[in-house]
């Protein structure tokens, strides 16, 4: 659910201006779910939630590297960014960020870094995983997109009980990321490469 809670809006208002968005699913951590969650409940509640911001199934790719264990597959996982990279060819990665206290989104941010270093790159910004951010880029956001963030996210039930799920947050972190920028609503991220052709 990171890229919902980090850039659901950004993904909304890319995908509405035309843009393909394709998103990559490194683990299924059905061991972090709450007991008496089916093991499936978290690729069908991002599927859902995906479906809800117009990304299309087949720009989905889910992977099952074992949750909190990703320092330990950190080889394989850069395989599959690499390959990613190569098909793909993205102009702009969003990822966790290198400073994320989450064991797995740091690694998976690492060999994010790595696979996508002549790719813009633009780290995630969460702020319940992270003590210190530098955020250089705002992205203007309507209550449109906010909306459609919120609906994406209500999506995952299974995380309904953490408290940055709630609607209030979630609207006031968008108003408050809008702040710096004179805007209603915005996301904000790290840029850490950026490459133009």
């Amino acid at each position: 659910d990171d890229s919902e809670f980090a850039a659901g809006g950004t993904i909304y208002r890319l995908i509405e201006q035309g843009k393909d968005v394709h998103l990559i699913v490194l683990s299924n951590p059905a061991k972090s779910l709450p007991e008496g969650f089916p093991q499936d409940t978290l690729i069908n509640e991002q599927l859902s939630s995906a479906e809800m911001l117009g990304i299309k199934r087949e720009n989905i790719q889910f992977f099952d590297f074992p949750v909190r264990e990703f320092s330990q597959c950190r080889q394989e996982i850069l395989e599959v960014l690499v390959d990613v990279a190569k098909k793909l060819e993205p102009d702009v990665v969003f990822c966790s960020a290198t400073n994320d206290i989450h064991q797995d989104h740091y690694q998976s941010g690492l060999e994010a870094m790595r696979a996508f270093r002549k790719k813009t790159v633009c780290f995630y910004d969460v702020p319940w995983n992270t003590n210190k951010s530098e955020l250089n880029l705002n992205i203007q956001l309507s209550s449109d997109h906010i909306s459609a963030k919120i609906r994406a996210i209500k999506c995952y039930e299974s995380q309904a009980h953490r408290p940055y799920s709630e609607v209030d947050y979630i609207e006031g972190w968008a108003k408050t990321r809008g702040i710096y920028s004179n805007y209603s609503y915005a996301e904000s991220f790290e840029l850490v490469t950026m490459s133009i052709d």
